[in-house]
């Protein structure tokens, strides 16, 4: 099963169809060959068996012909009247030769012509013979003290060819039987191959769709936590086909999700030492964030320069501010001095204003 689950999908819809094509071929193997057995068996009535019977038929209405043409020449003493006669010989013996050709695949019907009524047909014309010869002779009434030996030999010859006719009905009725049962087994062959077909087929039609629905289901909800910013999911189907190749890309597409989140949770907590490569000159994405990356430690270069740069302004104004104000107690004191000065003088100049 896993070598058929890692098969192209195109390659899985193929060996589904050719399962239906394999089947269709056997059924149309079956049904072809079954027709053409019963074809045989048609072929068979049409050209054999039915040519026999109205051949047999035909062989017995002759004899019958060869009778009556003897009985009116005895009646008659006529030659033309034998014409029925001598036309029923003559077809007679083409009968037997064609039956002698066709009875080859029907031993029972061979062994009742050529073991049995050709015997009792040469018996009734050597007899059919006698008579007519005692007719020309004048010895009519010999001839006819004899027509009952004809007839107990034409009532043997009736039965031998009604058995001929009964065992050509039976050929017939087997055929049929043959055909129908033929019939009913292309009819059950059909039949069951067509539900195998449809089951197995069913079966297969399910299992591809198994096979593709249900991991891109799976890799549909993965889709739909990502477009909501859940990168922690995870994908793990492994196959061949198209659809291991989807998942491939899907758990590609997750690994680097998870790494720009993992940067930018990084970046958030004031670390700029990570960075993203981009995975081709067409990776928005990547390049946006690289440059991101890169800008924002420049920015940050910049500042602390700046912020640098202020506290040594602010400790240089710190230091002039100190030393301004200890200028200023130096001229307080220098002032304070120059008024006790300026008293002291203003006291001298009365001290000498008063001597």
């Amino acid at each position: 099963m896993t070598l058929l689950a890692n098969l192209k999908t195109a390659h899985k819809l193929a060996f589904g169809f050719g399962f239906l094509l394999l089947n269709m071929f056997i059924i149309s193997g079956i049904a072809i060959k079954q027709t053409a057995g019963m074809n045989q068996g048609s072929n068979t009535i049409v050209t054999d068996i039915i040519p026999i019977n109205n051949t047999a038929r035909d062989m017995l209405l002759q004899m019958v012909n060869q009778e009556t043409g003897m009985r009116a020449f005895m009646v008659t003493g006529q030659e033309k009247s034998l014409s029925a006669y001598n036309n029923g010989r003559m077809q007679v013996a083409k009968d037997l030769d064609f039956l002698a050709g066709h009875l080859s695949s029907h031993p029972a019907l061979k062994e009742l012509i050529e073991g049995k009524a050709r015997q009792q047909i040469l018996g009734l014309q050597s007899t059919f013979a006698n008579l007519v010869g005692l007719v020309r002779s004048g010895k009519l009434a010999e001839a006819r003290g004899h027509i009952g030996d004809a007839k107990e030999q034409f009532r043997g010859f009736r039965e031998t060819m009604a058995e001929v006719n009964k065992n050509t009905d039976l050929l017939i009725a087997d055929t049929h039987a043959f055909n129908l049962a033929a019939y009913k087994r292309t009819r059950t062959a059909v039949i069951g191959f067509s539900l195998f077909a449809t089951l197995v087929g069913s079966g297969i039609a399910w299992w591809i769709t198994w096979l593709i629905a249900r991991p891109l289901k799976s890799m549909a909800k993965s889709a739909q936590a990502l477009s909501l910013g859940a990168v922690d999911q995870e994908v793990t189907l492994v196959r061949k086909d198209e659809v291991g190749q989807v998942a491939q890309a899907f758990r590609t597409l997750i690994a680097y999700q998870r790494e720009v989140a993992g940067v930018a949770a990084a970046m958030a907590a004031g670390d700029l030492t990570q960075n993203i490569e981009p995975k081709s000159d067409k990776d928005k994405l990547g390049i946006a964030f690289s440059s991101m990356v890169v800008n924002l430690r420049s920015l940050i270069s910049e500042v602390t320069e700046g912020a640098e740069s202020v506290a040594a302004t602010s400790t240089q104004l710190s230091t002039s501010a100190e030393q301004t104000g200890r200028a200023s107690e130096d001229i307080a004191r220098s002032m304070q001095d120059v008024a006790s000065a300026a008293d002291q003088s203003a006291s001298t100049s009365q001290e000498m204003a008063k001597a």
